[in-house]
């Protein structure tokens, strides 16, 4: 389930994190910055660590520590081995290490070409859309991020990494990544590391995540109904729906309405009319249907194995 882990450690024992540094990491993967505050970078496998007088913080993917890619999710139990490889390299716990950023991610084959899924969805309220070559979308706000991309293109463009069982599969990558006030999008009450061998903490990432998928609007086609036209005003109700859903669906339209520059009854009159025209049918509904099924699927596995673990 977590991906790329950021942690930082305030007020390091900067005498023994340079002893670990010259001891492990590999030669010409430490380099010294003399005027950036005497501050050390070092790298041990795919990690990248920054030592200053301050901090010490590490970048990386944890699946890619333990399985050296990321096609596959680390479940609640291999999480706790991919931390515990992280403090072997260091000769000391981490328990009290901050939380900077974590990604949550899964793999999902599906039956049909990726960019079809991707496609299904709209912008939720408060979130900028952004479409990289049809294969990578991205619902962005100031606190997270939701990804929706085609994972084995990804894999293909880079050979090195390909697991030949999934090279002729549709595998569609799921990410959801939180980088500010992680204690108050998941509930906790810090963001300490130790809480990544807490259970009840790791139902707290599979419900957040669940939910971040769920608040995702679907772009919807007019119903067919609609298409029986009583008079001149149904016609044009019918082109504002399909307007709506090129912009985005109602509810980026109604995020605008509220940052734009006009009268308050104004905005209220707009937002009343939005909300009263039908919403229609989901664009290819069975593929959502079957997204739905998986993702939740997955989720409910998770929770289970997690369950079983901790006793």
């Amino acid at each position: 389930m977590i991906d790329t882990l950021n942690f930082r450690i305030p007020q390091p024992d900067r005498k023994h994190i340079l002893q670990i540094f010259a001891k492990k990491a590999k030669e010409g993967q430490v380099t010294y910055y003399p005027n950036e505050n005497k501050a050390i970078e070092a790298t041990f496998k795919n990690y990248k660590f920054r030592l200053t007088d301050h901090y010490l913080t590490g970048y990386g993917s944890l699946s890619k520590l333990f399985n050296n890619n990321n096609l596959f999710s680390l479940s609640f139990f291999q999480i706790q081995d991919a931390i515990a490889i992280l403090e072997k390299f260091f000769e000391m716990p981490l328990d009290d290490a901050e939380i900077i950023r974590m990604d949550f991610a899964c793999s999902i084959e599906v039956n049909e070409q990726v960019n079809q899924y991707i496609d299904l969805f709209a912008s939720p309220t408060g979130y900028k859309m952004r479409v990289f070559e049809s294969e990578s979308t991205y619902f962005e706000s100031s606190k997270e991020t939701l990804f929706f991309y085609d994972k084995t293109k990804e894999l293909i463009a880079k050979p090195q990494n390909i697991n030949n069982n999934f090279k002729d599969k549709n595998i569609l990558r799921y990410e959801l990544r939180i980088t500010k006030n992680i204690p108050k999008a998941l509930g906790w009450e810090d963001a300490k590391l130790e809480n990544l061998h807490n259970y009840h903490y790791y139902m707290d990432i599979l419900k957040r995540y669940l939910k971040s998928y769920k608040s995702l609007p679907v772009h919807t086609t007019p119903l067919p109904s609609q298409l029986m036209y009583k008079d001149l005003k149904d016609f044009k109700n019918s082109l504002i729906i399909e307007g709506i859903r090129s912009m985005g669906g109602t509810e980026n339209i109604t995020y605008a309405i509220k940052q734009a520059k006009m009268k308050k009854e104004t905005k209220f009159k707009i937002r009343k009319f939005i909300h009263q025209l039908p919403a229609g049918q989901i664009i290819s509904s069975e593929l959502k249907n079957e997204l739905d099924d998986k993702i939740l699927s997955y989720c409910k596995k998770e929770a289970y194995s997690a369950f079983m673990w901790s006793d």
